[in-house]
């Protein structure tokens, strides 16, 4: 069972460097990334000017009764 839960803030992520990932690319990467690594559960957030401007959560945050994480839950 894979849950994925995002909140977008922003059309764009900006990165240090000054280019820019869309939303549909950070999002990719991230499942890719945590697939790979068999990562159970995992929230992310980007912050840009001290501001949250995407959230993402994927997985479990518990499993056996498989409870799922989401943007709000906390670890």
């Amino acid at each position: 069972m894979q849950i994925v839960l995002m909140m977008v803030l922003a059309q764009t992520i900006t990165r240090l460097d000054g280019t820019k990932i869309s939303i549909a690319e950070a999002e990719d990467f991230a499942r890719r990334t945590l697939d790979a690594n068999q990562v159970t559960g995992a929230q992310i957030a980007v912050i840009g000017k001290g501001r949250p401007v995407w959230r993402f959560a994927q997985g479990l945050r518990q499993k056996n009764p498989d409870l799922p994480m989401t943007p709000a839950t906390n670890i």
